[in-house]
C-alpha cells in the first residue's frame, strides 16, 4: 500500500497510531491516566498486567498492519488513488488532533454530563 497509494498509506497508517494509542490522539491520554492513577493507588500488579496486555496488542495489530502497508501486490489495481477518496480520511485524522490539543467546552460539559448519568465523576 505505501508504494502504490501514498496518500491512504498516510491517512491509514495515522489511525493505526491514533487507534493504538500513540500521542497525540485521545487513546494515549486516557491510557497514560489509567497508568499513572493506579501507579498512585499502588496496584502494581494490574497495571503491571495492564501495560503487558498493551504491548501485546500493539505488537499483533503491528504485525498486521506491517502486511497491509508494506507486502507485495500482485494483482492488478482497479481503482487509482485521488484526494477525493482520501480527504475525509485526512479531515477525520484532523479532528482527532484537533480534539485533543482543544475541546470546546460545550462538548466538554456534554462528557462530563453522561459520566454524571452512569454514576462515574472526574477527579482533576
Amino acid at each position: 500500500m505505501a508504494k502504490l497509494f501514498p496518500k491512504t498509506f498516510v491517512a491509514f497508517f495515522a489511525g493505526f497510531a491514533g487507534i493504538s494509542g500513540f500521542p497525540p490522539f485521545g487513546i494515549f491520554v486516557s491510557e497514560l491516566l489509567i497508568i499513572l492513577g493506579a501507579f498512585q493507588r499502588g496496584r502494581t500488579i494490574s497495571i503491571s498486567i495492564f501495560i503487558i496486555a498493551l504491548v501485546l496488542i500493539f505488537a499483533g495489530a503491528s504485525r498486521l498492519v506491517m502486511k497491509m502497508s508494506f507486502g507485495k501486490w500482485d494483482d492488478e489495481i482497479l481503482v487509482d488513488e485521488n484526494m477525493a477518496r482520501v480527504l475525509p480520511s485526512y479531515a477525520l485524522l484532523l479532528t482527532s488532533i484537533i480534539l485533543c490539543v482543544w475541546m470546546p467546552d460545550s462538548l466538554y460539559q456534554t462528557i462530563l454530563s453522561a459520566i454524571a448519568t452512569i454514576g462515574g465523576s472526574v477527579n482533576g
